[in-house]
């Protein structure tokens, strides 16, 4: 059965049945959506002969090792030296097949002068992005590198009221990532995604040199969708998307998720998969052709990467598995 159905029954549509107003562009202010922006995730590809397995390859660098600095890759003139061979891992996950349809009655079709079908596919098409967002979103949600603000607490449950983000949390994630090995963007800043919330703390925060608004250094590189601003080399996006642990903090306060993280730190598949059905007036179950049908079909789920059995959805694991490539601040909001 289709979700909703667009008729003349619907709220609004006799402000579409009117005489054409002459309009040079119509703008659409929607919220950009930070977690597909491009270099934060890996897709992953379906499996083929497999039900909604994914898979995504890993080819881990070299590690520099101090035995072999010591013996191996030392050159003896005249003999040729060990031969070693690059390693290769893969990780998989289980996906679900997701599906939303529109429905458009005759009559609306007839009477309104819109083109409703281009509007019902283009607004389709953006809630699949939306979904897809959102769903990433959740599963960065569930990863276990976490820190807290804060004196001593290190869960969610620890976390209290005074306990915002502070720019020490930052550098203590920026930190733990350069530790970790974690390569940065163009080998330059990481990425971060907080909610509106948080980011009012964060450019609050007086500490010095701090936050920089992105209109500030907008000439110097080009900004990616919805950037707010950077601080202690991280380059941050704020999204309502970020998780919210709804009363889960001291005296049941709502605790916020800040994530920073380098290149690919999650997967998301199967984009390549996805399937876009128009159907047109008339058939079996439509014999006074009175509506026509926008269907998305497609394979939709995220994972971080290194962390799939954690999230309970490991089908397999083959090879040399990453690293985490991101860390979680959990942390209350003074507002």
């Amino acid at each position: 059965m289709p979700d909703a159905v667009f008729s003349t029954d619907t709220s609004n549509f006799d402000k579409t049945v009117q005489t054409l107003i002459s309009k040079t562009l119509e703008e659409l202010l929607r919220a950009p959506l930070p977690y597909l922006t491009p270099g934060n995730f890996i897709r992953a590809e379906h499996v083929a002969g497999s039900k909604g397995t994914m898979r995504y390859l890993n080819y881990p660098d070299i590690v520099v090792d101090d035995a072999e600095l010591a013996a191996s890759l030392v050159v003896t003139e005249g003999e040729p030296n060990d031969v070693d061979s690059l390693a290769v891992g893969y990780e998989e996950f289980s996906t679900r097949q997701r599906m939303k349809t529109l429905k458009i009655t005759d009559v609306a079709l007839l009477q309104s002068p819109q083109r409703l079908m281009a509007i019902n596919a283009e607004r389709l098409a953006r809630w699949v992005e939306a979904v897809a967002d959102k769903v990433a979103a959740n599963a960065v949600a569930l990863g276990t590198n976490v820190i807290a603000s804060g004196t001593g607490n290190t869960v969610v449950g620890d976390v209290g009221t005074g306990d915002v983000l502070a720019s020490s949390d930052i550098k203590k994630g920026v930190a733990l990532l350069e530790g970790g090995s974690v390569p940065r963007f163009n080998g330059s800043t990481y990425r971060g995604i907080l909610h509106p919330y948080v980011k009012f703390d964060v450019e609050m925060d007086d500490d010095a040199g701090g936050w920089l608004d992105a209109n500030r250094y907008a000439g110097a590189q080009a900004l990616f969708s919805g950037e707010l601003g950077q601080y202690a080399g991280v380059r941050f996006m704020s999204s309502p998307n970020a998780h919210v642990a709804a009363g889960a903090g001291t005296d049941s306060i709502d605790v916020y998720l800040t994530s920073i993280f380098g290149p690919n730190f999650f997967a998301v598949g199967d984009f390549g998969n996805n399937e876009t059905f128009v159907t047109m007036p008339g058939g079996h179950d439509d014999p006074a052709h009175q509506s026509a049908l926008i269907s998305w079909k497609g394979w939709l789920d995220a994972v971080l990467v290194g962390e799939m059995d954690v999230q309970g959805s490991l089908s397999d694991t083959g090879g040399v598995v990453s690293e985490p490539r991101y860390i979680n601040i959990l942390s209350a909001s003074s507002l």
